[in-house]
């Protein structure tokens, strides 16, 4: 049992108003009340089950990255549950969370939340089952729980249950590239990002054109374009969005490959997905009611760059006298016949994680009995393979092309310097500087160090001392032959 005691001026009226709430609500990630008592100016109500706030509760399996996606992403499913019922019933949040601690299940309280630090978010995009986080098993007990009840899919899912975002407003001249990774630290503008790697033939989602509480007069018309009453627009905005389908699990699926291969090992949160671009054209206000015609938006596709490349086509939203929208007119034309001025925006979104998350994707996958640093992963969900971009792809170029330059210089430039340096030794009778074996050991792999290393003169008297020892073998030889 959790009691909660009630105190103070208003403790009455609060206490009266949670039995009436509490009273008629059945579900099982809510608060179930089963009982009350009041005495003079304290009151109290009594809860099923043993409550610890969500925060506590989470901190207790901070140390493992495993358990803490686990617990935001069943949590979450439980939520999105709970608040569904909550909806239904017409109950209203904002909500404080806690967990019944014998059982690991969540469970709502409908006030206002003393913090919203680590609280459960309603992103995901499938359920995720509850191991019973059972509190005599030990953490690895309960990690193997979890990736028993995990399948891959779900794992991801609970990495993104928790979605951390940034987002900027970008200019009308900016493409997009969505599904890529680009390096873009807290606080950096997304045009000074550079990208890492990105993944081709990725599924793009759009909702098309859409505004709130106002469906288009023609959703389709011949070139696709969706047109709306120009008399209904007045301050409104129309967006449409693009998204990747698989949201972030292609990323999650091979992260700590690309992150190997690009030596990333640390800042992992200054790395973004980028996972989604809005585009919004929003109607000014105008000081007089504009004239009977229509607004034109430009069909989804011409917003499109390549397959997966996004930005503002060339004339994107237009007005027009004209039904079918052939005739189009110009924006002086437009503004001097009474419509209202239009205004673009576009906001470009990145997702990102910390270490611990890939810390427990490394865990995961490897538990699972998949390579860690591969994208067996991906090719087993059948996600596209992640490559490296254009800018970085050259850079690496660069890097070999140098590295080669500098550990492959000719053997003529090898010979002379070895050449010099016996000469030196051969006039001087002493070293000048480090002896050249120990030069030619740091710098140079043992199985290229003999040929490289012998000057001319060198070899041919180390040929004339093989042959006479071969010679004065062959000579002892026959000198035995003789004496049997």
């Amino acid at each position: 049992m959790t009691v909660a005691i009630y105190e103070g001026d208003t403790a009455e009226e609060e206490w009266r108003r949670d039995i009436a709430k509490y009273i008629t609500v059945r579900h099982p990630h809510i608060l179930q009340l089963c009982g009350a008592a009041s005495s003079g100016r304290i009151h109290a109500a009594l809860f099923h089950g043993d409550l610890i706030s969500y925060n506590q509760f989470l901190d207790l399996y901070r140390h493992s990255p495993i358990l803490t996606a686990y617990i935001r992403g069943y949590t979450t499913t439980q939520y999105l549950n709970a608040w569904a019922y909550i909806a239904s019933s017409g109950t209203t949040g904002p909500y404080n969370f806690w967990i019944r601690r014998t059982s690991g299940l969540l469970c709502l309280e409908v006030s206002p939340p003393q913090s919203f630090d680590d609280l459960p978010w309603y992103f995901q995009d499938q359920e995720i089952p509850n191991g019973e986080l059972l509190p005599n098993l030990s953490i690895a007990d309960m990690e193997v729980v979890a990736i028993r009840h995990l399948s891959l899919q779900q794992y991801h899912t609970c990495c993104t249950s928790v979605p951390l975002f940034r987002h900027e407003a970008i200019s009308t001249s900016t493409t997009v590239t969505l599904a890529a990774v680009r390096r873009w630290p807290m606080g950096e503008q997304f045009g000074s990002s550079h990208g890492l790697v990105g993944a081709r033939d990725v599924e793009i989602i759009n909702c098309g054109w859409g505004s709130l509480a106002m469906p288009p007069d023609v959703f389709d018309m011949t070139d696709s374009s969706t047109r709306f009453n120009a008399t209904e627009v007045s301050e409104r905005a129309f967006r449409l969005y693009f998204q990747t389908s698989a949201g972030p699990s292609i990323w999650l699926s091979q992260a700590n490959h690309n992150f190997h291969r690009l030596q990333v090992i640390d800042n992992y949160a200054d790395y973004a997905v980028i996972d989604r671009i809005d585009f919004c054209v929003r109607i000014l206000p105008s000081a007089s009611t504009p004239p009977t015609g229509y607004l034109f938006l430009c069909p989804p596709s011409a917003f499109r760059a390549d397959s997966s490349s996004f930005r503002w086509p060339d004339s994107p939203a237009y007005w027009s006298f004209d039904p079918l929208g052939v005739e189009r007119l110009t924006a002086e034309e437009a503004k001097h016949v009474g419509f209202p001025s239009m205004h673009l925006t576009a906001v470009v979104w990145g997702r990102w994680w910390d270490a611990s998350v890939y810390t427990g994707l490394r865990q995961f996958h490897a538990a699972k009995g998949f390579d860690p640093d591969g994208q067996d992963v991906a090719r087993h969900l059948g996600y596209p393979l992640y490559e490296l971009s254009g800018e970085m792809a050259v850079s690496f170029a660069r890097v070999e092309d140098q590295y080669s330059e500098e550990e492959d210089p000719s053997d003529q430039e090898e010979s002379s310097d070895v050449d010099s340096l016996l000469d030196q030794e051969d006039s001087s009778g002493a070293h000048h500087g480090p002896p050249p074996e120990a030069t030619t050991l740091e710098s140079t792999e043992p199985s290229e160090l003999l040929e490289p290393s012998m000057s001319r003169a060198f070899k041919v008297i180390s040929n004339i001392k093989l042959v006479l020892i071969l010679f004065l073998a062959l000579g002892y030889v026959q000198l035995l032959l003789i004496g049997d």
